[in-house]
């Protein structure tokens, strides 16, 4: 809207009230091919630079009809559509006299963008839709392929399969190109303008699909809801509980997670067994975060009953969601052994897809294996940047900053943890954001900054239910029992430790990790006798994993 109104005190005035009137947008999806609208404007507005375009000949305002249509200010195209509409080549000249518009050898520029939007608004749909269309034929050649589908896609009067056909097919080119939002703004419109069902619904739900990998979670949770009223396809259905289990997890949703891949997975699992796995796995996963061991064998059981192929990639699959049931179960024997085989093959071979490689990471944290950790964390955040898809930047940067914090490399560790809360607040995935505030809390108490510590660890606790983060909620915990360790609170310090350990909050990995500092909480409060149960904890993990 600023943007529009450029500085005119009138505009600034008057175009929020005049949006204030208008329906909200189902998804809000907007990308730099997208053909943009310029917004509506009031009334008075609108009469007041349009009076200075009425008085033009017909094929001035032709022109400028054209211009306004073409968002790049693209000149030689703007001169090639506006002849094709019967405009004479010298028009160009009598509208830039006008002092409408800026004309020079390459571009032509409206004077203000309010002027864009009074020409625009003040012709009729069928007058815009000859200007987009007289811009459609005037592109060529494959550069051009993406801005003529997008002007196809403004000219048409109602659904056109041809015009969505070719929209599809620019949101192919945009995801190669690593566009996930142009693609996911492509595929939106384009299932707007079919008019078969199926088709309307496959395409609302890979569109949902690009808004997800684009971080746009409103929108993906908006697409696939349209797409889901038009289908009943289980393929279909599977992907869209995919989406709705992602935007879950990312909401803190961990037990709505694992009821919607549960759904979602079984339905496919004999037409399409890997889909289902690679679903399953996110429900381990968010039974992780909820420290749920049922959760979590619940995922491991139904995996292990899949008919697998050999080389379905999944590496962690099944037996590392078996073995995470176990680390919760408090079985760190029996677990060790199958991580530490996918940890060697990861490293040896890391996974393609994203989120396996991810996955990988974070089970060579659980076995104390920090470097190894490290180098797939940040093997994923290369190829995360890579291939475009924002939404794992932030819980990379998490399990880096973790990594980090486990070699003692606290400074690394803050940087990464202060990069990644940008990313999932600017993304909206509130559960890294907690997440990422309990790390920080964690950075803060090692360099003894109470303020900053209790602050963090506040927000991290009070974001969500512990049942449903329990991950998030002992780190705070630990943040705040080492923050008074270091202070010298020994006492408040070992009730907190202990209360974290055996309450409701209760997770396996970070009370492991944090025994230590629970023993010397202990020794250094003369208490020698409550130093024994964190003690055997401790060694029952270390012994298992071999670590030094």
């Amino acid at each position: 809207m600023q943007a529009e109104a450029a500085g005119n005190p009138l505009a600034l005035l008057e175009l929020p009230a005049a949006l204030a009137g208008l329906p909200a947008p189902a998804t809000g999806l907007t990308a730099p091919l997208e053909i943009p609208a310029p917004l509506p404007l009031p009334r008075r507005i609108q009469q007041s630079y349009y009076r200075q375009v009425a008085g033009l000949p017909a094929t001035a305002r032709t022109f400028l009809l054209v211009a306004a249509a073409e968002e790049s200010g693209d000149l030689g195209l703007v001169r090639r559509a506006s002849q094709a509409l019967g405009v004479p080549a010298a028009t160009a000249d009598a509208a830039e006299r006008s002092g409408l518009i800026m004309v020079d050898q390459q571009a032509v520029a409206f004077r203000h963008p309010l002027v864009r939007a009074a020409v625009y608004q003040s012709a009729t749909s069928a007058e815009r839709g000859a200007a987009h269309g007289a811009l459609a034929a005037a592109l060529t050649g494959e550069l051009g392929a993406d801005r003529q589908a997008w002007h196809r896609a403004a000219a048409a009067a109602g659904p056109d399969e041809s015009v969505a056909g070719e929209l599809e097919q620019a949101a192919a080119r945009a995801r190669q190109r690593l566009g996930h939002a142009a693609a996911a703004a492509a595929l939106e419109r384009a299932a707007r303008l079919t008019p078969e069902r199926p088709d309307k619904a496959r395409r609302l739900i890979a569109a949902a699909g690009a808004a997800l990998d684009a971080g746009w979670l409103d929108a993906a949770i908006a697409l696939v809801g349209q797409g889901q009223s038009l289908t009943a396809e289980p393929a279909a259905l599977a992907e869209i509980a995919r989406v709705r289990a992602w935007v879950a997890m990312e909401r803190g949703a961990m037990h709505t997670v694992h009821e919607l891949v549960v759904a979602g997975a079984e339905p496919i699992a004999g037409s399409d067994p890997v889909a289902a796995a690679a679903m399953l796995m996110l429900g381990g996963i968010a039974g992780w975060w909820a420290g749920d061991a049922k959760l979590v064998q619940d995922a491991a059981d139904r995996m292990a009953g899949l008919a697998l192929p050999g080389s379905a990639g999944l590496v962690p699959g099944s037996g590392a969601i078996q073995a995470m049931a176990d680390l919760l179960a408090g079985r760190p024997a029996p677990a060790v052994p199958r991580l530490e085989a996918l940890v060697t093959a990861a490293r040896r071979d890391p996974p393609e897809q994203l989120d396996v490689r991810f996955y990988a990471a974070n089970m060579a944290m659980l076995i104390g294996d920090f470097d190894g950790a490290r180098d797939l964390m940040l093997s994923t955040v290369q190829a995360c940047r890579a291939q475009g898809v924002i939404r794992f930047l932030a819980p990379v940067s998490l399990g880096l900053s973790y990594a980090n914090f486990g070699q003692t490399r606290f400074r690394a560790a803050t940087e990464t943890a202060t990069e990644g809360l940008r990313l999932a607040q600017d993304t909206g995935q509130p559960v890294r954001v907690a997440g990422l505030h309990s790390m920080l809390a964690l950075l803060a108490a090692v360099g003894g900054d109470e303020p900053r510590c209790r602050k963090l660890a506040a927000r991290a606790l009070n974001q969500f239910a512990a049942e449903e983060v329990a991950n998030v909620a002992t780190m705070a915990e630990w943040a705040l029992a080492l923050l008074d360790l270091g202070l010298g609170r020994y006492g408040p310090a070992l009730e907190r430790f202990e209360r974290t350990a055996s309450g409701a909050l209760r997770h396996f990995i970070h009370p492991v990790l944090f025994a230590p500092d629970q023993v010397e909480a202990a020794a250094r409060l003369g208490a020698a006798d409550r130093a024994a149960e964190p003690l055997a904890r401790f060694a029952a993990w270390a012994g298992a994993t071999g670590q030094p």
